[in-house]
């Protein structure tokens, strides 16, 4: 009866130790698989840091554009003023001349000379 008893226990001892090896296995492998994760996590982490490192300067950048963009805007608005301005000129100029009465001397108006 003791030894019925005792090999009842034994028996239950080594199932007791193979679930637990078995769940130590378990444990291993969700340890192995959570650093991956976090070994993932990492990555994904440092990619977005370099992500938002290139939208600032990005966003630096075409703010600067803009800048370029208005200066550039502005200096042509400034030179097809200018540009109108000599037109206008030119235009009298040309109206001027056109107007006026030319008088050349003449062969009989040299002989004097």
């Amino acid at each position: 009866e003791i030894d019925a008893v005792m090999r009842k226990l034994k028996e239950e001892k080594s199932a007791v130790d193979r679930e637990l090896l078995r769940m130590k296995e378990e444990k291993a492998k969700a340890e192995k698989k959570a650093a991956e994760q976090i070994s993932e996590l990492a990555v994904v982490t440092e990619q977005k840091r370099q992500a938002e490192e290139e939208k600032r300067a990005l966003s630096v950048e075409l703010d600067n554009l803009r800048a370029s963009y208005g200066r550039l805007k502005n200096e042509k608005e400034k030179a097809e003023s200018e540009n109108k301005m000599f037109e206008s000129q030119v235009e009298k100029l040309r109206e001027k001349t056109r107007n006026k009465q030319w008088s050349f001397p003449t062969f009989s108006d040299r002989k004097g000379c």
